[in-house]
């Protein structure tokens, strides 16, 4: 007997979705009031090359997924670019009056990167808490006001960092002392 592409097509999005050959000739067969059998499916399983173009079809859906997500992160990075951005024209529109000041917005400013690169797990690697420190950082130092405050206890900052890191590590076991709680 011969089948259409449209059935043909329909039996190849089942197979797609990881049915058996029977399970895909026993659904036909019901859905479309045909006869159909699972030989019939390996055959065509193999004449049209299903394996190689459900492969490539994956491949296609995780590169459009990829490419997605890529465009959603720019998106996101564009919106924190605009973020820093905004902050640097607050804290130069409103100069600080003393280095406590600059302090508690440093802490401010901490906080509120801390919210952005927190994961949903609620914990952040060692690697990724140094690359906030080193963004705050780096930012900061750029500050008129803040940046020769800052030059001159960062050394002293980041050794209470360190040392509060490592009491950490202490009280954690060994399994997972690269995460820290946030």
């Amino acid at each position: 007997m011969t089948y259409s592409h449209e059935v043909r097509e329909e039996a190849f999005q089942l197979y797609c979705r990881g049915l058996s050959l029977r399970q895909v000739a026993l659904r036909m067969s019901e859905a479309r009031s045909i006869r159909l059998d699972n030989r019939t499916v390996a055959a065509w399983v193999h004449r049209y090359g299903w394996p190689e173009r459900r492969l490539r079809l994956r491949r296609r859906v995780e590169n459009m997924a990829d490419e997605r997500w890529a465009q959603e992160a720019a998106q996101l990075l564009s919106r924190l670019s605009r973020l820093r951005e905004d902050i640097l024209d607050a804290a130069a529109a409103y100069p600080f009056r003393s280095a406590e000041g600059a302090v508690r917005s440093l802490a401010i400013v901490q906080k509120v990167i801390a919210s952005l690169v927190r994961p949903r797990d609620d914990s952040i690697t060692l690697d990724q808490l140094e690359s906030v420190m080193a963004a705050i950082f780096l930012v900061l130092q750029q500050d008129e006001v803040l940046g020769p405050v800052l030059a001159r206890r960062e050394e002293a900052v980041l050794a209470r960092i360190e040392a509060h890191l490592t009491e950490h590590d202490k009280h954690i076991d060994s399994g997972s002392s690269n995460v820290v709680p946030a």
